[in-house]
């Protein structure tokens, strides 16, 4: 129990961070609201015919059969939606391993302020936003604040292998 703990301290403090950092925040929420729920559908599903199969080939007694797809939902249901961020972020971690395309993403600087905040909207799809935090996301600690508004700001992203476009940094 105590290295189960451990573990979960350390997804919870160093690797869910760490993943959240190569992807812009809209791309983010973008994949939680849209891909996440059947991704961890289909995760569940999967988890759930596999151990059937084996309950099957092993020839449990329906009883235990039943209890043990039981005990497998409610472990799907608390690691998919409990655990959210940890899934998710292991998720992205794969995502980020296999490239398929690299794509030059243009911003154009719609507000910028003396107290480090900026706005900038995708030239292409005006509906896709920047702020200050993505930017220095990209860009690390460089200053912003020598930005000026109709600046355009090119941001580099690779597509990962669910599709999730990541920073190339």
């Amino acid at each position: 129990m105590i290295i189960f703990v451990i573990c979960f301290a350390l997804m919870s403090f160093i690797f869910v961070p760490k993943q959240k950092e190569y992807y812009l925040q809209e791309e983010l929420d973008r994949f939680t609201e849209n891909t996440y729920p059947y991704v961890a559908i289909g995760a569940s599903v999967l988890l759930l015919m596999i151990i059937m199969i084996i309950g099957i080939v092993r020839k449990y007694k329906r009883a235990n059969l039943i209890n043990l797809l039981a005990y497998t939902i409610f472990i799907s249901f608390l690691f998919t939606f409990i655990s959210k961020s940890i899934f998710l972020s292991v998720i992205l971690f794969i995502n980020r391993q296999y490239h398929s395309s690299t794509e030059i993403v243009k911003y154009e600087v719609l507000s910028i302020d003396k107290n480090r905040y900026l706005s900038a909207y995708n030239i292409l799809d005006q509906k896709e936003h920047l702020d200050e935090k993505d930017y220095l996301k990209y860009f690390g600690n460089n200053n912003f604040i020598n930005l000026k508004r109709t600046d355009i700001i090119s941001i580099s992203t690779n597509k990962g292998i669910y599709g999730i476009d990541y920073l190339n940094k």
